[in-house]
């Protein structure tokens, strides 16, 4: 088994946060196959609607860095070689921050003919009753009525 992780976050130990959930640890995108890789990197996004380094301590969760994707060239015997990017988006934002982040990865895409993967963990949690919280509003929030965002993604993206 061959893997690669990028660590998005060192997790600091401090008394705002509860006992289970104390830092000491870290934690970022990674991604497993039984095939070679033939590279790697991690891809740092240019939009970062927290400051984790100054803002986590408000938000509960002090920690130090902030969000990235992992990619992987990785080399399959039935494709050749395939691009896999493993995402973590930010959740304390409203949509337009993950759009912004997922513009990274597009963009790296477009630079690339290879066949490509995109999963990992998209929050598109800006639906439902979450529309009511300040932390996940922005200008989508009323545009996308109608729709969870994982369904706006799925037909717009």
């Amino acid at each position: 088994m061959n893997y690669m992780f990028a660590c998005e976050f060192i997790e600091r130990y401090h008394p705002v946060r509860s006992p289970e959930l104390q830092g000491g640890g870290v934690h970022g995108n990674g991604i497993m196959t039984r095939f070679d890789f033939q590279s790697t990197e991690a891809i740092v996004h240019t939009h970062h609607p927290i400051d984790w380094d100054n803002q986590g301590m408000d938000m509960g969760e002090p920690r130090h860095g902030k969000r990235i994707a992992a990619k992987a060239q990785v080399v399959t015997p039935q494709c050749g070689v395939v691009e896999f990017y493993s995402l973590h988006l930010e959740n304390f934002c409203g949509m337009v921050g993950r759009l912004k982040q997922f513009e990274d990865v597009l963009q790296d895409c477009r630079d690339s003919s290879l066949p490509q993967v995109i999963g990992g963990d998209l929050n598109t949690l800006a639906h439902g009753i979450a529309r009511l919280s300040s932390t996940y509003r922005d200008v989508m929030t009323w545009k996308t009525l109608g729709y969870t965002e994982a369904e706006w993604w799925q037909s717009h993206i």
